[in-house]
């Protein structure tokens, strides 16, 4: 599904909106970023000791313009944001925090859960605590099953690649 302007997302009826992460909320600029950080633990140690600088300066990343527009949309529409985020372990969730906090501002949310697998059951969660649809909840997400599997639960999903291009 290719979007061309925000107004092709309905947000009317969404209360919850969720981002991932990794090539969501922040592009890599390194593209192996993922097989980097398995040959030694530098990566890790990193992401803790300098949490406020680690995915600007160490690990470098972007927070793409059209994500940053779809925020502000839904920050507009009061809609409760969270970053949801797939975590082996939490050494670098500060990392994380303060990546969302300086490139899209305060009230989005972190969480994580222990595999890919699992957001659906954190996404059926946070219904359950506003008290509010599987179709009222946003999600966006880069991996494919990740959407297949919100999509076939009725969640509006998305990838970034469907906002490319956004005006």
């Amino acid at each position: 599904m290719k979007l061309n302007n925000l107004n092709d997302i309905n947000l009317d009826n969404i209360k919850v909106a969720i981002f991932d992460f990794d090539d969501t909320l922040a592009f890599h600029k390194d593209r192996e970023f993922i097989e980097h950080r398995k040959k030694d633990n530098t990566y890790w140690i990193q992401a803790y000791k300098n949490p406020k600088i680690f995915y600007e300066k160490i690990e470098p990343c972007i927070a793409p313009e059209q994500m940053q527009k779809l925020v502000n949309c839904c920050r507009e529409k009061h809609i409760k944001m969270y970053c949801l985020s797939a975590m082996r372990f939490s050494l670098h969730s500060k990392a994380k925090e303060n990546f969302i906090k300086n490139n899209y501002g305060k009230d989005i949310e972190f969480l994580s859960a222990s595999s890919q697998e699992i957001k659906t059951d954190v996404v059926k969660l946070m219904c359950e605590i506003y008290n509010c649809k599987l179709e009222n909840i946003l999600f966006v997400d880069d991996m494919e099953d990740n959407i297949n599997n919100m999509k076939n639960l009725g969640i509006y999903a998305l990838t970034p690649d469907d906002l490319k291009g956004i005006i």
